[in-house]
């Protein structure tokens, strides 16, 4: 009997020395056949164990990042947008284009951590051999499309600008509209300084229009064409006009105020022509839809 224990421990020892032990290993209750997974090497045997854990992540992970983009496309529809604009969509576009980015790390991860494991793995069974090229044909797709995912990442955050432009614009317009108003009850009791200062704000505002503008059609994601644009310097000049036409009130050049009256009028109804040339709202809403499915909505269902 003790002979034959000495026999098993000597045994035990020689197979840790051919395949590595981590610890002492227990005392086996019978012989057998030794399993495939016992000549792995022993640093390769977690990695082995660990496949189904990480064809799982992969599949949740990918699983993930296209329902993120199919949630961007349906959930931040320009009709939305630009239909009733409000600040908090822009909050809620850069959050949901957050979890995207946050996501492509972690899928980034996998890829360098799986394929720096994989290297040097020998001895599998032909099932899991099955599973490493599984998993390394679903990450080699993902790095194969990695470009046109961090593309669609930057679209969702020119988007989420596009979106705060949107918002910005029209508050500057309603802005413009309620200066002018209240000019209007400050030149009738002759109250020109304050006047004059109201309609400087207004003349910012308006330069500011134009700026937001330009930026809106260099993005790409409506289409806003340059009569619109040259419609924003015709209320410029006219703004300027309305300027010189209190300066003359106040003076009591009333010769003067007249013909800048018409001059003003002439530039206004100018502005107005040029730009009634912009496509209705829900026109744009349209365009900016395509766009969405162009820029971000292709990259959905690419893993």
């Amino acid at each position: 009997m003790e002979k034959r224990g000495l026999f098993i421990i000597l045994s035990i020892v020689l197979l840790c020395i051919v395949i590595g032990c981590s610890k002492a290993p227990e005392m086996p209750s019978q012989q057998g056949p030794v399993a495939a997974s016992e000549l792995v090497p022993q640093d390769s045997r977690a990695f082995v164990h660990a496949l189904p854990n990480i064809r799982d992540a992969v599949d949740s992970t990918f699983a993930s990042l296209n329902i993120f983009i199919n949630d961007f496309v349906t959930g931040f529809d320009a009709s939305r947008m630009m239909l009733s604009p409000k600040e908090s969509y822009a909050g809620e576009i850069r959050a949901k284009a957050g979890a995207v980015e946050e996501t492509l790390d972690s899928i980034s991860l996998i890829v360098k951590d799986f394929n720096a494991k994989k290297i040097g793995v020998s001895g599998l069974s032909r099932s899991d051999e099955e599973l490493v090229k599984q998993i390394s044909s679903r990450l080699s797709d993902y790095s194969s499309n990695k470009e046109k995912f961090e593309s669609c990442l930057d679209s969702m955050n020119s988007y989420a600008d596009f979106v705060e432009l949107t918002v910005k614009r029209e508050q500057l317009i309603s802005d413009f509209s309620s200066v002018l108003e209240k000019t209007g009850s400050l030149i009738e009791d002759n109250k020109f300084d304050d006047a004059m200062a109201l309609g400087r704000k207004a003349r910012s505002d308006l330069a500011e229009l134009k700026s937001v503008d330009l930026k809106r059609s260099k993005m790409g994601v409506v289409e806003i064409n340059s009569d619109v644009l040259f419609s924003w310097d015709l209320h410029l000049e006219a703004m300027d006009i309305l300027l010189s036409l209190w300066e003359d009130l106040k003076a009591d050049k009333i010769n003067d105020a007249m013909d800048k009256a018409q001059e003003h009028y002439n530039t206004f109804t100018r502005a107005n022509k040029y730009g009634a040339k912009e496509p209705p709202v829900a026109d744009q809403a349209s365009v900016a839809n395509v766009w969405l499915q162009n820029n971000i909505g292709v990259c959905s269902g690419l893993i």
